[in-house]
């Protein structure tokens, strides 16, 4: 059981976009979980009414609903990981702004 953070579409969609592309057999694994917990269901795909245009995804509002989501103490880690590396070398887009915060400074604040 891990930590639940509440996110939405949009915020979902940055996290995956800050994850590694390659690591240890052990990352992959974790990163494979991750991948699947962070991706639309095809429920939430109709619901929010999803379509990909190009390098683009178009939905409706209720993409910006934020749902709860279980993440583990590995994938958090990970996300967490990711997300100072790509600080560090200054390579943080705007789009990842907010879940810098909910994941990165939240746990700093609270060490």
């Amino acid at each position: 059981m891990g930590k639940v953070f509440k996110l939405t579409m949009v915020e979902r969609f940055a996290v995956l976009s800050a994850l590694p592309k390659e690591g240890s057999y052990a990352t992959l694994r974790v990163l494979r979980d991750l991948q699947h917990q962070l991706a639309p269901s095809e429920e939430e795909s109709k619901e929010m009414e999803l379509k990909q245009e190009g390098e683009r995804v178009k939905m409706n509002s209720k993409a910006g609903e934020e749902r709860d989501l279980d993440i583990g103490e590995r994938g958090e880690d990970l996300i967490f990981r990711a997300l100072q590396e790509l600080n560090r070398n200054e390579k943080l887009q705007e789009h990842q702004f907010g879940i810098y915060e909910k994941f990165v400074k939240k746990r700093q604040e609270s060490e």
